[in-house]
């Protein structure tokens, strides 16, 4: 029943504050939400990303390639080679890279128009666009860890393998 002890104003004040009170919401409540909300079209995302792996790297590849005991050697050749090649390659894509020392040069083959984005340990993204003849350039030498994923013109997405020069 009605307490005597609260007049009407009171009474509606005290009502007034409970609702405002409840229209706040925490702010971690709202990034849970947003998070949750990023996840809203990740069948699709992942549908559409291929996964590209590693199928050569000259440094390795060259150390398999004068033999097994001798691949303990690679480390003391007399002069470092210029280029490191890598490939990676997923169904219908191949990326090939040049590391140089003044960059890395990239190419989609078959080639194509594309975006290419970098994305560091850091989360840091760069995106590098890609001729038609599919070219692209990194520059400077990623210095850590990074990936690559490339995003096609047909809406299809393929990732690299982390990748250490």
């Amino acid at each position: 029943m009605y307490d005597d002890q609260w007049t009407d104003d009171e009474l509606l004040s005290e009502l007034g504050e409970a609702l405002r009170a409840e229209r706040e919401v925490p702010g971690a409540l709202v990034d849970a939400g947003k998070a949750i909300f990023t996840w809203r079209s990740i069948d699709a995302e992942l549908t559409a990303l291929t996964q590209a792996h590693l199928t050569y790297d000259s440094f390795a590849d060259d150390a398999a390639l004068q033999g097994e005991e001798s691949s303990l050697l690679v480390g003391v050749r007399s002069e470092q080679a210029a280029l490191r090649s890598l490939t990676f390659a997923a169904d219908d894509l191949s990326i090939e890279l040049e590391v140089t020392d003044d960059g890395v040069l990239g190419q989609l083959v078959p080639p194509q128009s594309a975006t290419v984005e970098v994305l560091s340990p850091d989360s840091s993204r760069v995106d590098v666009p890609v001729d038609e003849v599919g070219w692209f350039t990194l520059r400077p030498v990623p210095t850590t860890r990074f990936r690559l994923t490339c995003h096609l013109g047909s809406g299809a997405s393929v990732v690299t393998d982390w990748i250490s020069l």
